[in-house]
């Protein structure tokens, strides 16, 4: 139900009414990827952060 005036929709069931059906086609339902179907992963090489790269530039001084 949508009160447009306020710019509301109602989001509970209405007691009155029968429960939506569940074979029913849902239109906003999220499916990820099928098994088998995932792009393949790369695997690179951990980057280091700015503070990883400091603590090794330090540790080259010494």
């Amino acid at each position: 139900e949508v009160d447009v005036a306020r710019k509301r929709i109602a989001l509970s069931m209405k007691l009155g009414e029968a429960p939506a059906r569940r074979d029913a086609p849902r239109d906003n339902r999220f499916e990820g990827v099928a098994r088998g179907q995932q792009a393949p992963r790369r695997s690179e090489a951990p980057s280091q952060s700015a503070m990883a790269s400091a603590f090794a530039k330090i540790q080259g001084n010494r």
